[in-house]
C-alpha cells in the first residue's frame, strides 16, 4: 500500500503544506490523562485486521476498552462475559464464533 503524505488543513479546510507533526510533535501524542491503545500500521494493514467480521471487531474493541479501563496493566488478563458482549453489540449466537475467529487470526490468545 503506498504511503501518502497527510498535511494539516488551514482555515479554509485546504492543505497548509505543513506535514502533521513536523512543527508540533504534541499533535501526534496520545491525549494527556486519557486512556488509549496502540495499534501499529502493520496491524491495520494486515489481512487479519482487514478481513475480520464485524462481530470479531466488536470483540476486539470491547477488549481494548477493558484494557484501557485497567490503565493498560491487565493485558493478558482481560475477560468478557457473554452478557457484556451482548450489551456491547455482539449477537449472542455469534460470540463463540467471534472468539474463535479472533484467535485464529492471531488477534487474541485465549487461555483456558
Amino acid at each position: 500500500m503506498p504511503r501518502t503524505s497527510h498535511t494539516k488543513p488551514n482555515a479554509t479546510g485546504r492543505s497548509s503544506g505543513n506535514v502533521a507533526g513536523s512543527r508540533n510533535r504534541s499533535v501526534m501524542q496520545p491525549p494527556k490523562d486519557e486512556p488509549w491503545v496502540f495499534e501499529t500500521r502493520e496491524l491495520k494493514e494486515s489481512p487479519a485486521w482487514r478481513h475480520q467480521s464485524i462481530s470479531c471487531r466488536r470483540l476486539i474493541d470491547f477488549l481494548q476498552i477493558d484494557h484501557m479501563s485497567h490503565a493498560g496493566a491487565e493485558n493478558g488478563n482481560l475477560r468478557a462475559t457473554y452478557d457484556q458482549l451482548v450489551e456491547y453489540g455482539v449477537s449472542r449466537r455469534l460470540i463463540k464464533e467471534a472468539i474463535q475467529e479472533a484467535e485464529f487470526l492471531g488477534l487474541i490468545k485465549v487461555v483456558k
